[in-house]
């Protein structure tokens, strides 16, 4: 399972060179893989094709993530998985208000004595 895990690794890294960022991709490595696959196949593989073609740049990353974290989930216990993945995305930064914000003068508002 760990040299799985360690392949699987290297694959999501490789996923991550410039070429595969782009439209080219999908038609130079991925539709040929149409040809010989059984009826039931194609139109599966087809259908992958034209959605990395709609936006090559998240579909990619998307792919990247999910290698990378079966990669992990081989090689490391699955509570580091979880804390490497699945804590950064749940952690949202906190909203600030309007009155913590520089660009608005606290001397203008009504509470600064500044009524007309």
């Amino acid at each position: 399972m760990f040299v799985l895990g360690v392949l699987w690794i290297i694959d999501g890294v490789l996923q991550l060179q410039p070429a595969s960022f782009t439209a080219m991709f999908a038609d130079a490595i991925l539709a040929p893989n149409l040809q010989g696959q059984p009826a039931v196949i194609t139109p599966i593989i087809d259908y992958g094709v034209q959605f990395f073609n709609t936006n090559p740049l998240v579909v990619n990353l998307a792919a990247t993530v999910v290698q990378l974290f079966i990669g992990f989930a081989l090689v490391l216990p699955l509570a580091i998985v979880l804390t490497l993945f699945l804590i950064p995305l749940l952690m949202k930064p906190k909203p600030t208000g309007a009155a913590d914000s520089p660009f608005i003068s606290k001397a203008g508002s009504k509470s600064a004595g500044n009524r007309r």
